[in-house]
This record gives structure tokens, C-alpha cells and sequence, in this order.
């Protein structure tokens, strides 16, 4: 059978069959992957997963800690605003309290971190990957009179 033939007979020109097969000669198929091989293929996304610490039942913790108030500061009439940063694991517990801001009142910065350590409860940071991870969570309490 005669290659010109089944062309003709299927209605394409020899020409288009010559230029089909001229495709897969090596010199062609060289040069097409070295033109793919300089494409760089896109990785799909990955979603971002990561989050900060986030507190849990806040205003329980909170209360607790205002009625925690020294007794020895309400003895002074001592009073003032404690800041302070926490160390939260990847277990959501409070591992660390560093006050950033005194309240000028060592007993007070101290009840401050007592509290915190003792009360706070939060969901710990994620990582890009929804890992679990350590991260710290900063705010303050204002001790009135």
C-alpha cells in the first residue's frame, strides 16, 4: 500500500503527512525539550493555614484575674496599668509573662503574671502548614482603686 494513497484517500495532502512526521525527527524533538526544559512549571498553592494565638473565654479569665486583686495592694490603695507579653506553647498553655510595662508597683506586676499563668487559655498559633507552634500574645490590666 502506497503511503500517498491512504492521503489521498482520507482528503489530506502528502504534504501535511510529510510535515506531521517531520515533527518527530530527532533533531525537532531535541530542540522542543530543550524550549520545555526552560518552562519553570507552576506549583499549585498551597492555602495558607497560619493564624495567631487566639484567646479562649477571654471574659472568664479576665474576671478571675480582677478578683485576684492583692490584698496587700488594696491594703497601699495601690493601683495602675500592668503590660505585659505571654509565651503560649503549641499546647495553648502560658509557658512565660514578661511585663513590657510596669505598673510601677512590683505586687501588682507580679499578681499580673500570676493570673495570666494561672487563668489564661488560648488556641495555640498555627504555622503556615496548621502546625501547632509557640508564639506570644501581648495586652494589659488596669488595676483600679
Amino acid at each position: 500500500m502506497n503511503i500517498s494513497r491512504i492521503v489521498r484517500k482520507s482528503g489530506f495532502p502528502a504534504l501535511a503527512l510529510g510535515s506531521l512526521l517531520s515533527v518527530a525527527t530527532p533533531s525537532t524533538a531535541q530542540e522542543i525539550d530543550a524550549e520545555i526544559g526552560d518552562i519553570e512549571t507552576e506549583k499549585p498553592e498551597t492555602p495558607d493555614l497560619s493564624r495567631p494565638v487566639q484567646p479562649e473565654n477571654q471574659i472568664v479569665w479576665v474576671r478571675r484575674t480582677m478578683r485576684d486583686y492583692p490584698a496587700e495592694a488594696i491594703r497601699q490603695n495601690l493601683a495602675g496599668r500592668v503590660a505585659f507579653e505571654l509565651t503560649i506553647d503549641a499546647n495553648g498553655n502560658v509557658t512565660d509573662c514578661d511585663v513590657v510595662g510596669s505598673s510601677g508597683h512590683r505586687i501588682l506586676d507580679r499578681a499580673a503574671c500570676r493570673s495570666m499563668s494561672r487563668y489564661a487559655r488560648f488556641q495555640p498559633a498555627l504555622d503556615e502548614n496548621g502546625n501547632p507552634v509557640s508564639a506570644t500574645w501581648g495586652t494589659s490590666i488596669v488595676y483600679g482603686r
